[in-house]
Parts: C-alpha cells; sequence; structure tokens
C-alpha cells in the first residue's frame, strides 16, 4: 500500500484517496457488497447495487462526469451539503448492509435441521 503526505498535511493512500475517503465510503460500501452477497449466496445482487449506486451518483450530478443533472452548491452551503451527503450515505449504506444481515440470519435458520423428539 503506497502512504505519501501531501501539501495539506492528509495522507493520500492507495489510488488517490484519503484516509476519510477510505473510512466513510470504501468501507461502508464494501461491508454492504460482501453482506448482500452473503445473504443471497451469489453475485447478481451486489453487481447490481454497485451499478444502481453509480448510476444514481452520475445521473444526480455527484460526479465530476456530467450526468443528467447538475449539483450547482453554493460555497457557504458546501461543508453543510457535504456532511447531509455523507451521514445520508452511511444511514443508507449501514440500513442496507444490516437488512442483509436479518436476511442472512433468516435463510440460516430455515437451513438449519430441526430436532425431533
Amino acid at each position: 500500500m503506497q502512504c505519501r503526505i501531501s501539501s495539506a498535511h492528509s495522507a493520500t493512500l492507495a489510488y488517490g484517496w484519503d484516509l476519510q475517503t477510505i473510512v466513510l465510503g470504501v468501507i461502508p460500501g464494501g461491508l454492504l457488497w460482501g453482506m448482500s452477497a452473503i445473504a443471497t449466496r451469489g453475485l447478481a445482487v451486489p453487481i447490481g447495487l454497485h451499478a444502481a449506486w453509480n448510476f444514481s451518483s452520475w445521473s444526480g450530478g455527484a460526479r465530476p462526469e456530467t450526468g443528467l443533472l447538475q449539483m450547482i452548491v453554493e460555497d457557504d452551503a458546501l461543508e453543510l451539503t457535504q456532511m447531509v451527503g455523507t451521514a445520508s450515505y452511511l444511514s443508507i449504506f449501514g440500513a442496507l448492509t444490516l437488512a442483509f444481515w436479518f436476511v442472512h440470519r433468516r435463510n440460516l435458520r430455515r437451513a438449519a435441521p430441526t430436532p425431533t423428539a
């Protein structure tokens, strides 16, 4: 893993992402994709979730490339917008990860042999 210090004194890790992006973005996403793969016992759902997330963030204007919409944020509202976006992202991904965990638990209970007397 590469690590270099930029002029803003924030560590830049692998693929040019900073630590905040990895902890608040990549890890929750990885947990969701992984839990959805475990719960559904396949790759179709996690690939579909990932494609849907990428398409929605592109079409909503949250990517550098122009999407269907263009997000324009005033300078004085940028920090609040980023905090609300991060909180929304973590809430949605946390709730979905928890939902897939419950699905997995239900599948385990159904597959468990029942004792006969």
